[in-house]
């Protein structure tokens, strides 16, 4: 969904719904939405257009190194994918 430390601010307001199924050993699926936004002083809104939104697709395999993962994300003003290989720091 939305890309980690894409949004700055003070407050942040974020909820994630995901998925994960395993259709083979050791190999996985992931698919992961997201809405949040960042304000510099605490406000709640009912509108959904003050909030960011973003979906994601993860491929995975877990190896001896760690998870490699092919991440394809969606949000309000790009579309993006990268591989990760190994664990995150």
């Amino acid at each position: 969904g939305l890309r980690a430390q894409r949004r700055t601010g003070l407050s942040v307001q974020m909820a994630q719904l995901g998925l994960q199924w395993e259709f083979m050993s050791r190999r996985y699926a992931q698919v992961v939405v997201n809405i949040g936004r960042t304000l510099e002083e605490w406000q709640f809104s009912s509108d959904p257009d003050d909030y960011a939104k973003g979906v994601g697709l993860i491929l995975g395999i877990d190896t001896p190194i760690g998870p490699a993962e092919f991440i394809a994300h969606a949000d309000d003003d790009d579309f993006f994918t990268y591989l990760n290989i190994g664990y995150k720091f």
